[in-house]
């Protein structure tokens, strides 16, 4: 293949991964992502419903399967970075049920922003950069776009948000068989996390089946 071919080619995947988040997903994660039809369906309903505004004060999208399918690296590991690239000024907050899970779910956006960012949508970090949130540079007279990534419990405050995903607040299946627990993550949605959402906003709650 020749140069310009190559160059014409790889600009075309750009352009994919910019339009569609299965592409995008192909891009940032290379050769140690696998297309299946569990990714592809995934991708394709978490676009559906990030880009459709059904007029409602927020909508929540519930995505259930058992482990090892992927949904962290599919979901949470990849859609804010994309949605930030598409939409700057987005607010995002991520919640799972302790705060190392929270800091990689974090880490692992912050790596495909600073990776791909520039190139695929003219975004980078800017000066918010530690280990659970980042701030985008402000561009263009916007108010950047931040992601903020905490355990469930941890308290979530001062921070409004476009796009919530909840993974798996539940650790196990002790967990999962508390009364106690349980009670303590849905009184956090009522108190907490709801009450960050902006309008219109999209609420990812990822879980397994105990």
């Amino acid at each position: 293949m020749s140069a310009v071919r190559e160059i014409r080619a790889e600009l075309a995947r750009r352009e994919l991964a910019r339009r569609n988040y299965i592409d995008y997903l192909a891009y940032v994660n290379g050769e140690g992502w696998k297309r299946t039809r569990f990714a592809e369906y995934v991708a394709r309903q978490l676009q559906d419903f990030v880009e459709t505004d059904t007029g409602n004060a927020y909508d929540i999208l519930i995505l259930e399967t058992p482990p090892q399918h992927g949904k962290s690296m599919n979901v949470t590991e990849a859609l804010p970075s994309w949605c930030m690239g598409r939409h700057p000024d987005w607010r995002v907050i991520l919640a799972s049920y302790n705060d190392d899970t929270a800091e990689r779910f974090a880490r692992r956006n912050k790596e495909k922003v600073g990776a791909f960012g520039e190139i695929l949508f003219d975004i980078k970090i800017g000066a918010v950069n530690r280990a659970t949130e980042f701030e985008l540079k402000a561009s263009k007279g916007c108010v950047p776009g931040r992601l903020i990534s905490r355990g469930m419990l941890a308290g979530i405050t001062g921070n409004s948000a476009n796009l919530l995903i909840i993974d798996d607040p539940i650790k196990n299946r002790t967990e999962a068989d508390s009364e106690i627990r349980r009670t303590q993550i849905w009184n956090e949605w009522l108190s907490s996390l709801k009450t960050r959402l902006a309008a219109r906003a999209k609420v990812v709650v990822i879980m397994t089946p105990w």
